[in-house]
C-alpha cells in the first residue's frame, strides 16, 4: 500500500512541479459561435485547451468574468457606483471579493445578495428547472422497466495481487521516485 501512496505522490509533485514553471502562461480566449459567446483556456502544464464546460462555473453564466480589472460584475446594480454616500472611497464599500465561481463584487454587492453570486445562482436555477423538465418528459415517455441479466453482473473472489513477492520491489522503487521528485520539488 506504500508504494501507491509514494507513485500518487510522485505523480502529483511533478504535476505541481511543471504547474511551477508553466504560471501564467496560460490563456484565457473568447469566441463567438451562433451569436454566443465560447470561452476556452490553453493550459500551458498540460498542453491542452479545455473549453468553458471545464472552467469556472462563472463562464457558463449570462455574464462571464473575462475582464480581470473589473471591481464588480453587476453591471447596473453595483450598490458602489449607485452609492451617494459621503465617502465612496470607503474600505467596506470599495472591497472587492473574487468568488470561487470567477465573479468578482464589491463587498457590500455581495451582502445585497446575501453572500452569493447572482448570476452563477441564476444560470444553476434555470439549469435546474430544464434537468427537471427534461426528466420529467422523459419519464412520460418512456417505459423504465428493466430487468438485470444475471448472467452479466461478475463476482470478483480474489483482489489480490497474484504476484506479493513484486511488492516489495514496487514500494523500494516508489519510495526512490518519491525521494527523486521531492528534491526536484524543492529545488525550484
Amino acid at each position: 500500500m506504500s508504494g501507491l501512496t509514494n507513485k500518487a505522490s510522485v505523480f502529483l509533485l511533478e504535476l505541481f512541479t511543471e504547474v511551477k514553471n508553466n504560471v501564467g502562461k496560460s490563456k484565457l480566449t473568447k469566441t463567438r459561435d451562433r451569436g454566443k459567446n465560447k470561452f476556452s483556456c490553453h493550459l500551458e502544464t498540460l498542453n491542452m485547451d479545455a473549453d468553458e464546460r471545464h472552467l469556472p462555473i462563472a463562464f457558463s453564466s449570462e455574464y462571464p468574468p473575462f475582464d480581470a480589472s473589473e471591481k464588480c460584475n453587476l453591471q447596473g446594480s453595483c450598490k458602489v457606483a449607485q452609492s451617494s454616500l459621503k465617502d465612496p472611497t470607503s474600505p467596506i464599500l470599495t472591497k472587492s471579493i473574487s468568488l470561487a465561481c470567477g465573479h468578482v463584487y464589491h463587498q457590500c454587492c455581495l451582502q445585497h445578495f446575501e453572500y452569493k453570486c447572482f448570476y452563477c445562482l441564476k444560470y444553476i436555477k434555470n439549469e435546474v428547472t430544464n434537468n427537471v423538465e427534461s426528466i420529467i418528459s422523459r419519464i412520460k415517455d418512456q417505459d423504465f422497466r428493466t430487468a438485470i441479466d444475471k448472467e452479466d453482473v461478475q463476482i470478483v473472489d480474489n483482489d489480490e495481487p497474484d504476484e506479493l513477492a513484486h511488492q516489495t520491489t514496487f514500494n523500494t522503487q516508489a519510495a526512490n521516485q518519491l525521494n527523486m521528485a521531492l528534491e526536484i520539488f524543492m529545488k525550484i
